[in-house]
């Protein structure tokens, strides 16, 4: 859902893909969970919207203490293939998760 309503409030649309260890807890069904949120797209774009949401940079993630909530705004893109992320329709609206091959080749090089 928060993947869906960054992508929404960004503009970026398909643009924005969900990555990392988000990607893997939503495609197990929670079987393996993150305790942060990874997303790739324009980062000049999800920033802003970050800031307005109330999260606060700290290191490499923008972080909202009181949710638990750290979301790190990656790459200006997805590096694996498009054609094989998937569209997830949520009550927010769609958005895209990086696809099962390349979260595993991302993880082994």
């Amino acid at each position: 859902m928060l993947g869906a309503l960054l992508s929404k409030e960004s503009g970026l649309g398909d643009r924005l893909v969900v990555v990392g260890g988000s990607a893997i807890t939503i495609h197990t069904n929670s079987a393996y969970v993150s305790g942060d949120f990874h997303v790739v797209g324009g980062r000049t774009r999800i920033i802003p919207v970050l800031k307005r949401w109330g999260l606060v940079f700290d290191a490499r993630y923008r972080r909202k203490d009181g949710l638990g909530l750290a979301v790190e705004p990656g790459r200006t893109r997805y590096r694996g293939l498009l054609s094989r992320t998937v569209r997830l329709e949520t009550k927010a609206g769609p958005v895209r998760l990086a696809a099962p091959e390349d979260l595993i080749v991302r993880r082994l090089i």
